[in-house]
Formats: structure tokens, sequence, C-alpha cells
């Protein structure tokens, strides 16, 4: 049998290494080769530290950016500021300890910023301008005498801080909403104590929906509910419709309080009536209908259940 040594003959044979190449390995060749020209003609750009080449200046900038005057080991690129403890380049940290300033109070360097440019803390700015200032004169410690509130005089001690609510106090006349009584109070308040619990959240609780509006399609608007959705002012869940519905109470719960009303009335599902939103709160606590309506609509629709 006759022998063959072409390379033609030499690709056909498996696991040959006269197989013919793909095309990134004669891409890869060409690089390495381009690669070898620039060097050899000293067309790239080198660090004179460490002897590393780059294709372009802007990569040999980058490089020496970070590399300051080190001799290229990684333990001499960056050193730590010995005042202000800060790490950084070694190229930069000559400028950055050039660039501190002394404080005029306590002769502590600083690295100066925006508005502190003369003082390393708002304490030594206080202490420098008090003493330039020197003492007041009794007429403008008068000034700052009468500037104080004279409703209340606040007494302040180095070790505890104090509030004396001195004699002259402001006072309220408030109205309770409820029985329109008058009585004094230092805040304004719209609930004497007898009746201030009535209105509080865990009471009014009391009167607020707790039935599901899908589960009764023959009082509700579901279509309408279903294209415009619920109100939303967006918050956690990160959801926005200003323009959807609500549930409002038809005899409001103000009034319900107000008058002792059976909550079992005020939360029924005829007592709500779904709304756009808007309408919803300019309509505030006025009641649409009356309860006695409420009463009779309740045991109608209680009779064909």
């Amino acid at each position: 049998m006759r022998e063959s040594n072409s390379h033609e003959d030499l690709a056909k044979v498996p696991g040959s290494h006269y197989i013919n190449p793909p095309k990134t390995q004669y891409i890869y060749w060409l690089r390495l080769l381009v690669w070898n020209y620039l060097v050899i003609n000293k067309c790239m750009n080198t660090c004179l530290l460490c002897n590393k080449t780059f294709f372009s200046a802007l990569g040999l900038a980058g490089h020496k950016r970070m590399h300051g005057q080190s001799n290229g080991t990684i333990a001499q690129t960056l050193c730590s500021c010995v005042i202000t403890k800060k790490t950084m380049p070694v190229q930069y940290l000559i400028k950055y300890q050039r660039a501190l300033k002394s404080c005029k109070q306590c002769a502590k360097l600083f690295k100066p910023v925006a508005g502190r440019l003369y003082f390393c803390g708002q304490s030594c700015s206080a202490s420098y301008n008090n003493k330039k200032r020197g003492p007041r004169s009794e007429e403008t410690k008068q000034k700052i005498r009468n500037s104080l509130s004279k409703t209340e005089q606040i007494i302040r001690s180095k070790k505890v801080k104090t509030e004396f609510v001195g004699l002259h106090s402001k006072l309220f006349i408030c109205s309770c909403r409820h029985c329109k009584t008058k009585f004094v109070s230092r805040i304004k308040k719209q609930y004497c104590l007898d009746h201030r619990n009535l209105y509080s959240t865990s009471n009014k609780f009391g009167y607020k929906f707790t039935f599901n509006v899908y589960h009764y399609p023959d009082l509700f608007d579901l279509i309408l509910l279903n294209s415009v959705g619920w109100f939303s002012p967006g918050g956690h869940a990160g959801k926005w419709n200003i323009n959807g519905l609500s549930r409002d109470h038809k005899v409001s719960v103000t009034e319900a309080i107000a008058n002792n009303y059976d909550p079992y009335y005020i939360t029924h599902p005829l007592n709500c009536e779904l709304m756009p939103h808007s309408q919803n709160n300019s309509k505030k606590t006025n009641s649409s209908i009356t309860y006695s309506e409420l009463k009779k609509l309740v045991a109608a629709y209680d009779l064909t259940k």
C-alpha cells in the first residue's frame, strides 16, 4: 500500500496535526504577529516603571494613574496619609497633603471643602468668632432677653434639660363637636375629655366595612370597578390610581357615633356606595340618606335573602 506524506492526505486522517485550522486560529496568529511587530519596532506605549506595554496612550495613562511613584509592586501602589489616614495612590498622596489647611483655632490639619475653608469644624468656628467678638454689652443682652418667647420660658441646665411652663401660658377655648360644650386646653382639640374616646381609631373600627363587594354583584357595578380600579395613592405598593373608586358610607360614621346608631346598619352593604375618591373626599362627613331610610332598605333586603 502506498504511503502518503502530503499535507492533503494527512489532513483527512482523524487526530492528525495537519488538520486545516479554523478561522479563529488564523485571527489569533495574525494578532500575535501584529503585536510582535509593534513591540520590536517600539510602536507601543511602555510603562517605564514595570515595562508593561499598551496599544494606546490612553491605556498607559490609566495605568500610570494607579501606579504612582513606586517600583510597580502592589505593596507600594497605595499608601495612607499620616494625617487623615486616607488611603490613595502614591501619585496623588503628596498633592493631597499639600492641599490640607491648618485650623485657625486648634491648628489641626483638615481637608477644606465648600462651607468649611478655615476651620476643621463648627465648634472651632464658633470659639474663634466668639473670642474675636468680645463680651456683649448690657444693651445687647437686653435685646436677646426681649426676643425670647413671652408665653413659655425654658430653663436649660448643662446637665439636665427641663422645660418649665410659666404662669402666662397660651390657652385655647375649644368647642366639642359632639356635645357643643366649651372647654379650655393648651392645644387645639376637637372633642372634650368625655367624648374623645368615641372618635378614636379603635372606636371607628367598629363601623368599618368588612364584606367583599364582589360577593354582591346585584348591589355594585363590578364592570365599572374592573375598568377603573380601586383608588391608590401610591406608597409602598408602588401603584398609582388617583381616578379609582373608593367605598363611601351613605350614613356617615360621624353621624352614627354622634347619635349612637346600630353598627349593623352602618356596616351593611346597602349603606355602601362606590364612587370616585375625589367625590368621596369632597363629601366629608355628610350623609346621602337618613338613618330611617337605611333601616327600611335593610329590612326589605333581608326579607329577600
